[in-house]
């Protein structure tokens, strides 16, 4: 393992320093591994507000690998990331205030579309087929085909084409359920959920984030 990482930061070290591409013969189970790790690293900031100075970054593993006096003191480094948490945390708070508003606004305005019925809990609803027979409930296992999306139209899910899925209904997100047990087999509505009765302040990954309203087109199949 501790070879592995020394050489994944090694060879970092060399390619960014040269600052160029050729041709890397990733001819050995090390040389593979090591271009992985270096992959994987920088990826992990990709989508953050930081560009990797691959210059001090190598100097940093050099001086490591060959023992040398370190250009920062420990007390700076951590002031250093400090002030970057700091910075990643005020970022993502922003984004979750404005997520928070923006759907607030958009469900505001949906309730008075034409066709949307509201729920106690606050899901909105439009329901294009009635279906007949028994709603599910909570203990139900239920077959539906759906489509999962964004206020801004971005899909986060969905089921196979001609393949309906299933899933038991207590599994899944308050909104959903909500839903799901007002509706019958046959049934085809459009289901907008407030965040707090989706995935909230924690989102779901890179799917959905913080505050994030969820819009589903579902049709409910079979109820077990």
């Amino acid at each position: 393992m501790f070879r592995f990482l020394r050489s994944s930061l090694v060879l970092f070290m060399t390619l960014s320093a040269m600052g160029t591409t050729y041709a890397l013969e990733l001819d050995t189970v090390d040389k593979r591994l090591s271009y992985t790790f270096g992959y994987q690293y920088i990826k992990q900031f990709e989508n953050r507000d930081l560009k990797i100075d691959t210059e001090a970054f190598s100097a940093a593993v050099n001086d490591v690998q060959q023992g040398k006096s370190i250009r920062m003191t420990k007390e700076e480094m951590n002031t250093e990331m400090q002030t970057y948490r700091k910075g990643l945390y005020k970022d993502v708070q922003d984004q979750a205030d404005a997520a928070l508003e923006a759907g607030r606004q958009f469900l505001e305005k949906n309730k008075n579309q034409p066709g949307v019925k509201v729920l106690p809990s606050g899901v909105q609803y439009i329901e294009h087929l009635t279906g007949a027979g028994a709603s599910p409930s909570l203990n139900s296992k239920i077959t539906v085909n759906y489509r999962g999306t964004l206020i801004n139209g971005k899909e986060f899910d969905s089921s196979k084409p001609d393949k309906p899925a299933s899933f038991e209904l207590n599994g899944l997100i308050r909104g959903f359920q909500e839903a799901l047990t007002q509706m019958k087999p046959g049934a085809k509505w459009t289901i907008f959920i407030p965040s707090e009765l989706g995935y909230g302040v924690r989102g779901l990954g890179n799917n959905i984030g913080p505050h994030e309203p969820l819009i589903f087109d579902v049709e409910l199949i079979a109820v077990e």
